[in-house]
């Protein structure tokens, strides 16, 4: 299901994620940096908020997303997770942001969605990313760039 976007930037955009932890094989499931990453590209390009990602430099604005909390639940048949990353768009040429906000998300699985707890917290940990990407790219639609 695609989300809704105001408009449609004709710039191009780098993008760039701090914060974010690679599950390691005894822990619960992290979000990476580079799977952030990759979803928000994807949804960049799906929704087209932006015409295009450009890697590296080269871009007419730079996207950051520092990802600094996700709180999961440890057992439960429904699995909340939360999380809160802070978005900020700036020109690559530099100065100061031209947007900035702190998006919080969450999103539950149930047994519905899957019987084996760790596929559950699984899954709801990337819908909670899933649904901050979303958010963060239907506010930057809403910008005047």
């Amino acid at each position: 299901k695609k989300f809704e976007t105001t408009k449609k930037h004709p710039q191009a955009v780098s993008v760039n994620v701090t914060g974010g932890k690679e599950t390691d094989s005894a822990g619960a499931p992290q979000i990476s940096d580079a799977a952030f990453r990759d979803a928000l590209v994807s949804s960049i390009n799906d929704s087209q908020v932006f015409s295009r990602v450009i890697e590296g430099k080269g871009g007419d604005y730079l996207l950051t997303v520092a990802l600094f909390s996700l709180q999961q639940p440890s057992f439960g048949f429904s699995f909340t997770v939360t999380m809160e990353a802070g978005w900020t768009l700036q020109r690559a040429s530099g100065g100061a942001p031209v947007w900035q906000e702190s998006i919080k998300s969450a999103h539950t699985a149930t047994t519905s969605d899957a019987f084996a707890a760790a596929t559950r917290l699984r899954l709801a940990t990337e819908g909670a990313a899933k649904k901050n990407i979303e958010q963060g790219l239907a506010k930057i639609s809403q910008l005047n760039l």
